[in-house]
């Protein structure tokens, strides 16, 4: 798949977990096991494109740890879309086996702090840029501070829309910025 288009995908899945968790809020009859898993296959699936995007542009890096965190995030939230397929197919089964699949939501945000830590190491992206994947990987830490105060469902759904957001924009203007860069190469070899 053309790395543009899994930014894209990462672009359109980047609010669902804001617009489902609301959706929820608001209209609790819709607050079925198939819509979270209809809203979690989107965001899931368009974050898991990201990474991959994120891998292919090398924004973590090329050592091992840039190389392994983003595999360990993207595993993480294959599981975890599992999950949310399982939610679609079999909503009123949840076996063991469906909450093993299911921890790897909160697992694969934990991971993100890997991700951030080996994008700061790697000085790919500017020096404010670099520290988004770090923000991303609080997420899940933060909403847990926050879990018994009134505030913590619009905080996490803001930081989510705001962060996931952020930085599918930030691979969409580095895979422009490698383009370009690659199409100046190419032009330089044809002279």
């Amino acid at each position: 798949m053309n790395t543009r288009l899994l930014i894209l995908a990462a672009l359109i899945g980047a609010p669902f977990m804001c617009i489902g968790v609301y959706v929820e809020a608001k209209f609790p009859g819709v607050g079925q096991p198939w819509w979270t898993g209809v809203w979690g296959l989107i965001y899931i699936t368009g974050w898991l494109a990201g990474m991959e995007a994120m891998r292919r542009l090398r924004l973590a890096g090329n050592d091992p740890l840039g190389k392994w965190a983003v595999v360990l995030v993207m595993i993480a939230l294959f599981l975890a879309d599992i999950s949310n397929v399982w939610q679609l197919v079999a909503p009123d089964y949840k076996p063991s086996l469906f909450w093993a699949l299911d921890i790897f939501w909160p697992v694969s945000h934990v991971l993100m702090l890997l991700v951030g830590i080996a994008t700061v190491r790697a000085k790919v992206l500017g020096p404010y840029q670099c520290w988004l994947p770090v923000v991303m990987g609080l997420w899940f830490p933060l909403t847990m501070v926050l879990s018994r105060t009134p505030i913590v469902l619009h905080f996490s759904n803001i930081y989510s829309l705001i962060a996931w957001t952020s930085m599918a924009l930030i691979l969409w203007q580095r895979a422009r910025m490698q383009k370009i860069d690659s199409n100046l190469l190419l032009h330089a070899f044809h002279l």
